[in-house]
């Protein structure tokens, strides 16, 4: 049986002196490819924006919240009598939101109330400009052309904001600043048109009704 236990010796011989030495742990490598630094970088810019947009959306919804607040806190100092109050959170509100026509319209009309006319009818125009429907910005109008003796387009104004709705009417028949206007031919027929007008939207319906 030697020559089993010679070749056995012979065969671990020649294992030992192909196989390497351990050396301790071995590190493993890395086979894959690397991820290109242009894409990284490409990757981090796309981030960057969408993170600029979601702030971005964040921001603006937070500022139109703050604009409503400041309104709303115009408003109410405005109808207590706080008109210095009411101006400075009015144009608080129209540094955030530039068209802000309600925010405009009663600014002018603090600007009216204290006799500065050229800023107030400024402010007005802009707001029918920006929004041609604004009842309150037309009719303010008349009042103000009534105070600066422009009664022709203090009438014109007028009309607008009656085709707009009907019910300025009745705010005209109370108005001390339209006071200017009555007895004005235009103004009575004015008046008596939209009375006829009323009579017969009224006669109709009776008729219906029947």
């Amino acid at each position: 049986m030697s020559y089993i236990h010679d070749a056995l010796k012979k065969a671990q011989k020649d294992k030992d002196g192909v196989s390497a030495s351990y050396d301790g742990v071995v590190a493993a490598t890395n086979t894959g490819r690397s991820i290109p630094l242009w894409k990284w970088a490409l990757g981090f810019v796309v981030f960057l924006s969408l993170l600029a947009v979601i702030l971005s959306k964040t921001t603006l919804q937070g500022d139109k919240n703050d604009t409503h607040i400041l309104y709303d806190e115009g408003l109410r100092y405005q109808r207590t009598g706080r008109a210095g109050d009411a101006r400075k959170k009015y144009l608080a509100v129209l540094k955030t939101a530039p068209d802000n026509v309600s925010a405009m319209n009663n600014l002018a009309v603090i600007y009216l109330s204290e006799g500065n006319y050229p800023k107030a009818r400024k402010l007005f125009e802009k707001a029918t400009e920006l929004k041609p429907d604004c009842v309150d910005a037309h009719y303010n109008l008349a009042c103000l052309h009534v105070r600066t003796n422009n009664l022709s387009e203090s009438l014109k104004r007028l009309k607008m904001a009656i085709k707009l709705d009907v019910r300025v009417k009745e705010w005209a028949r109370m108005d001390k600043d339209l006071v200017g206007l009555r007895g004005q031919a235009e103004y009575d027929k004015l008046m008596d048109v939209m009375e006829m007008g009323e009579r017969e939207i009224r006669s109709s319906k009776s008729q219906d009704d029947e």
